[in-house]
């Protein structure tokens, strides 16, 4: 009997302990993953900045025009519409 119980206290620390270290694993790649995704993001700014300012910019339609877009979080699949305003870029070519 004392020996159950010694055998169910070393399985219940070691679960404990390999749970905690999974947890910081998987927090660290959580961080990882978001700064490659902030990285990327912000040199794809980046490069729609440079290709509007080269364009010539890019404004509100004239009318004011909402345009109607329907957006779905990709994790839920849940679907919403929202309402934009028209934007006109400059770019041309």
């Amino acid at each position: 009997m004392e020996i159950d119980s010694v055998i169910v206290a070393e399985t219940e620390q070691q679960t404990t302990a390999q749970l905690k270290q999974t947890t910081r694993d998987l927090y660290k790649f959580c961080v990882v993953q978001g700064d490659e995704i902030q990285a990327k993001l912000h040199s794809d700014l980046r490069v729609a900045e440079y290709l509007l300012t080269k364009g010539g910019g890019i404004s509100l339609a004239t009318m004011n025009k909402p345009i109607g877009w329907k957006v779905v979080n990709p994790f839920i699949k849940e679907e919403n519409k929202v309402k934009v305003l028209e934007a006109l870029s400059m770019i041309t070519g």
